[in-house]
């Protein structure tokens, strides 16, 4: 795996706000891009979202880009499309509400957009997971994928993207 300390250091630190209560003040400073979200930051940034959806499918927040990865927090308010990345890997953190994940399996009516990337109208053959608060989840590269929202529910969670093709 070509970034595995960089998971393990940010599944750390945006696991921070997943209910946390005894966490230590960090010291200002540290070694060159290193970055911590603390609690209370990441309830504000979920709470702004909450109140930005609308009736608007998503919103989202970009955290940090870096060369190699980025985060972002994003919140659905209904089901979107079914992904496909040719070149990147996800790394999900589950913050608020519940949903189904759907991984494996072919995109279903897929079609090609830029930066690599497929999106259909469902998976066919997939496996079906229960995800809630606290859940963590890695999607790796050219693998087809689908977040279902049950109707009327919202889904708040951290997106890490590895190797993210970039925006032109």
């Amino acid at each position: 795996m070509r970034y595995p300390w960089t998971i393990v250091a940010i599944v750390a630190l945006v696991s921070v706000g997943l209910g946390a209560t005894n966490v230590s003040a960090q010291e200002p400073g540290g070694p060159e891009g290193f970055v911590l979200w603390q609690s209370a930051d990441v309830d504000a940034i979920g709470d702004r979202l909450e109140r930005e959806i609308g009736d608007r499918a998503m919103v989202y927040e970009t955290i940090r880009n870096e060369d190699g990865h980025s985060v972002y927090y994003v919140l659905r308010g209904e089901t979107g499309r079914a992904e496909f990345h040719e070149t990147e890997a996800d790394l999900y953190v589950v913050h608020r509400g519940r949903a189904t994940f759907v991984i494996g399996g072919a995109l279903v009516d897929a079609e090609s957009l830029p930066r690599k990337q497929q999106r259909g109208s469902a998976i066919e053959g997939g496996t079906r997971h229960e995800l809630g608060p606290g859940d963590i989840l890695h999607v790796p590269m050219a693998t087809p994928h689908h977040i279902v929202i049950p109707a009327g529910s919202q889904f708040l969670y951290a997106l890490v993207k590895f190797d993210e093709e970039p925006l032109q």
